[in-house]
């Protein structure tokens, strides 16, 4: 509904969602109605817009002019803020490069108009351009880009989660492989018989393929099966919207299809290949043997398949341990017994009253205010300036502006000074905190008492804060600038005496009823809010250990399948072997020899694969954990007790039997 032209030419104008419209009008016309926003701002409502779907990067409710921003104090007309996504549509024809040549060369010759100064001017154009560029809005959804993004997601987990379904697939097709030729003796009558009353190879062939390839089809029809029942659970595991209906769009169905067959293809080339070239007169003669080409093959594809279940393994040991490490990393700041509030609207105008009530009871140990959240400060600008620094240093800091006790109430350690008093009347106009990173920057022995100019405020640095996280983990800890501007404050962080941390909630909870009785409570503790910046990650954790289950399983299957016929083959061999007084124990290490054989040099290929391939993803993190020897020793145990616990139930089996019985034909 609505003129998409006009709708928020008005700077109180409204665009709303029909799931909104729904939610405030029911049945009724929403249009022209008046909503208000926080106890504060009223707006027309001049436009419906059709629900945005879940998966679309660009989410909201409500779409307001960007002009209203003006009334909120924000200034949206400087040419040194970084801080507003701008979309663009370019024509058809445009040149990317050109286009961000332009915008570049635009924003340096705007900012060079609002220097007067010919010195400063002179040493703005001698330095380095601040380079602008244009990411494409249909890669934003998975993809990073200069550092930045919107993303919903990540590309990475795609290659991750693809690498291991191919695995597991190649495990699966090896394990066909592998027992088809393994039982290749069964089948050598047929194809002799078959080809004796005129059968080509090509038919043979095709007959082996079209196995194959049926076998294939059947596990992707139980495979469908198997994702209609799980998939709700699934989407309730990832958090992302799955339909049934989705498997049967005709990308997907045709993409399985197309999976489906070359599967069958790969699993049933070798065997469709090496039966077929059995010759019939060796085979009625009964002097057939599928000889030492097939055992060499059949002990590569053991080896391939342990290989790749190892690299599942270390794969997942690896990524658990690197999320238990950022999660357990000191922040530098106790995340403990502390919620944050967000200050909504005019709430904040009784945020000192709030405070007041608060520090009455002994349940709370500290309250303050800050204008950004503390773990994700993401404003940033390039002015800083100070006495020495050099002309030609550009480096970005990051800036929040805080009130009273914020460094006592985060429990932020100083190395230097002083944090923002009361006492200190010139506090609340002049006065920073930095952290060491801006005093590595400086590069002075002491940075406490200098001036320092940032975004147009003239002061002095009163303390220097030990570094501490108010980012991601994953980042490294970039220099921070904070000063002191209670009106500003965004949220009320509280910090609760440790005990019962649910009676200080609940304290908290009556005295923001009492006092903003207008905006509803609405707090989130820390520790909650950092555990779940990690938990994508913790996902594909989990999902690379029910991986790599399923991995092993369907190794130990085949390794289970080769014992079998292993013990078949060698029954003969046992039964002499025990008549000659060999033990139990003895048969099975020598039958458990050869597996274990080949799961050690499945190790020795898969070590270093692993160290490449995870060393590199460790890359995308600043502050990462080091592959020590102990992982891969830990996965090569696991693996050879996982290889000896499946073959030595066959192997035991073989080696417990009656000798007479393998003998007594003879």
């Amino acid at each position: 509904r609505g003129d998409k032209t006009s709708a928020l030419s008005n700077p109180n104008s409204m665009v709303i969602t029909e799931e909104l419209a729904e939610k405030y009008f029911g049945d009724s016309d929403p249009m022209g109605q008046v909503i208000s926003v926080n106890n504060q701002f009223d707006f027309i409502v001049t436009g419906i817009l059709k629900n945005i779907p879940r998966n679309s990067v660009v989410r909201f409710d409500i779409l307001l002019p960007f002009e209203f921003m003006k009334d909120l104090g924000r200034t949206i007309d400087q040419w040194g803020w970084n801080s507003i996504v701008t979309y663009v549509q370019l024509d058809e024809n445009a040149v990317i490069d050109d286009v961000n040549e332009k915008i570049t060369d635009l924003r340096h010759r705007k900012s060079a108009e609002l220097i007067e100064d010919p010195k400063e001017l002179d040493e703005f154009q001698n330095r380095p351009r601040t380079q602008f560029m244009l990411m494409p809005l249909v890669d934003i959804h998975l993809h990073a880009y200069f550092g930045y993004t919107r993303s919903m997601g990540d590309i990475i987990y795609i290659y991750i989660i693809s690498a291991i379904a191919v695995f597991v697939l190649l495990i699966a097709c090896i394990n066909f492989m592998n027992l088809a030729t393994a039982r290749s003796a069964n089948r050598a009558k047929e194809v002799g018989l078959r080809k004796v009353v005129g059968a080509m190879k090509n038919n043979l062939v095709g007959q082996f393929y079209g196995e194959s390839i049926l076998l294939a089809f059947i596990a992707l029809f139980l495979s469908f099966l198997i994702i209609m029942i799980i998939l709700p659970s699934f989407s309730t595991f990832v958090d992302k919207e799955f339909s049934r209906m989705s498997l049967f769009q005709w990308e997907f169905l045709t993409g399985m299809l197309s999976v489906t067959l070359l599967t069958g293809i790969a699993a049933g080339s070798y065997p469709a290949l090496f039966l077929s070239s059995f010759q019939p007169v060796m085979i009625l003669r009964g002097s057939f043997s599928a000889g030492a080409k097939g055992t060499l093959f059949r002990k590569v594809l053991v080896v391939l398949q342990f290989t790749l279940s190892l690299l599942l393994i270390l794969g997942t040991i690896i990524i658990y341990s690197q999320v238990k490490f950022m999660k357990s990393k000191e922040l530098g700041f106790d995340k403990e017994h502390l919620i944050s509030i967000p200050l909504r609207g005019d709430s904040k105008l009784s945020f000192d009253v709030l405070k007041h009530e608060l520090l009455k009871d002994q349940k709370v140990a500290n309250v303050s205010g800050t204008n950004f959240y503390p773990t994700s400060i993401g404003s940033n600008s390039s002015g800083g300036e100070w006495d020495g620094k050099d002309p030609e240093l550009r480096v970005l800091i990051s800036f929040g502006s805080v009130g009273y006790n914020y460094v006592e109430t985060m429990k932020i350690d100083l190395a230097e000074g002083r944090s923002f008093s009361k006492e200190f009347a010139t506090d609340n106009s002049s006065a920073f905190l930095v952290n060491q990173e801006v005093a590595k920057i400086m590069g002075k022995e002491s940075v406490v008492g200098q001036r320092f100019s940032f975004v147009g405020k003239e002061g002095i640095i009163i303390g220097v804060m030990k570094n501490y996280h108010f980012q991601s983990v994953a980042r490294n800890i970039e220099p921070l600038a904070i000063d002191l501007e209670p009106t500003k404050n965004r949220f009320m962080i509280i910090r609760l005496q440790a005990g019962d941390t649910q009676a200080g909630v609940e304290y908290v909870r009556s005295s923001w009823t009492k006092i903003i009785p207008n905006y509803p409570f609405d707090f989130e503790f820390f520790d909650q809010t950092i555990d779940q910046m990690y938990s994508e990650w913790e996902k594909l954790s989990t999902l690379l250990e029910y991986f790599s289950f399923l991995a092993i399983l369907i190794a130990c299957l085949g390794l289970f399948g080769l014992a079998s016929f292993t013990a078949e083959q060698r029954t003969k061999e046992i039964g002499v072997r025990k008549v000659l007084g060999a033990s139990v124990i003895g048969i099975v290490m020598l039958m458990s020899r050869e597996f274990i054989k080949w799961v050690l040099v499945a190790n020795i290929i898969a070590w270093p694969i692993s160290y490449l391939v995870m060393n590199n993803w460790l890359q995308i993190f600043a502050y990462r954990i080091d592959i020590g020897i102990g992982i891969y020793v830990l996965s090569a145990v696991l693996a050879l007790i996982i290889a000896l616990v499946t073959v030595s139930f066959q192997t035991f089996k073989a080696a417990r039997a009656n000798p007479v019985n393998a003998l007594k034909y003879e």
